[in-house]
């Protein structure tokens, strides 16, 4: 498959993870020394990566929870030829060792994430004083295909 940059690729990631139920991550990315642009990426699933812990906890004294991520082997390299500028999907591995979520985009944060535009909208309505739950229902109507995150909403409305 090619695409003409990385955001379409990234696009029918998106499209492609909703459809199926999962949520990837980029876990590698190399980029080209002349044009600063990526060069070749690795997507994977975001159930794919051990977790690794930034400090040691004491167990004895803690409760340790563990973590959601697994041992999922989906992934996907991609690659950019200069020659064309296109990116290629190069490898895919679409073996999955854990169940798929029907409503991912209400469960993992990588769909949550509020777009340009509705970041745009919400800073307007933001500065005009209208309150936040308002600002919820105006981005539902106006972006049906999208779940908004009420507590990004209020997040971002407190920060202006």
């Amino acid at each position: 498959m090619a695409f003409t940059d990385w955001k379409k690729l990234d696009k029918w990631l998106d499209k492609h993870g909703l459809e199926q139920g999962f949520a990837f991550t980029i876990t590698h990315s190399d980029k080209d020394k002349h044009d600063s642009f990526p060069r070749r990426r690795t997507y994977a699933c975001t159930k794919g990566r051990a977790y690794v812990p930034q400090k040691e906890a004491h167990i004895n004294e803690e409760r340790d929870r563990g973590h959601h991520s697994g041992d999922c082997k989906f992934y996907i390299n991609a690659y950019r030829r200069k020659r064309d500028n296109l990116v290629y999907i190069t490898k895919i591995n679409g073996e999955y060792n854990h169940p798929l979520v029907e409503n991912i985009n209400i469960v993992a944060s990588h769909y949550r994430k509020l777009t340009p535009e509705m970041h745009d909208d919400v800073k307007l309505l933001a500065t005009c004083g209208v309150r936040a739950d308002a600002i919820i229902e105006v981005l539902q109507v106006k972006y049906p295909d999208k779940f908004i995150y009420s507590r990004n909403i209020y997040n971002m409305v407190q920060t202006i």
